[in-house]
């Protein structure tokens, strides 16, 4: 298990609060300050779609076993 991971999880199992961020890549311009992925074609969304649905089920199942509270769900990109 990489750090990271290792940070996130003893984090969320201490506080038993999270915040979730779903980036949507797909943006008409790109924005000189953001570093996140981007796509300025939206022709895989199918497959965006279908990894993200798959992430959320594994989250909400490691979620739900730490009893953790989702105070947020933010939506970002797309500009």
């Amino acid at each position: 298990m990489d750090s990271t991971r290792f940070n996130l999880q003893a984090t969320i199992a201490r506080s038993k609060r999270a915040g979730i961020y779903l980036h949507i890549p797909y943006c008409r311009q790109l924005c000189y300050y953001c570093d996140f992925h981007f796509s300025l074609s939206p022709q895989d969304k199918d497959e965006l779609i279908t990894a993200m649905t798959r992430e959320i089920a594994l989250r909400k199942d490691y979620l739900n076993r730490q009893a953790t509270d989702v105070r947020t769900i933010y939506f970002g990109g797309g500009t």
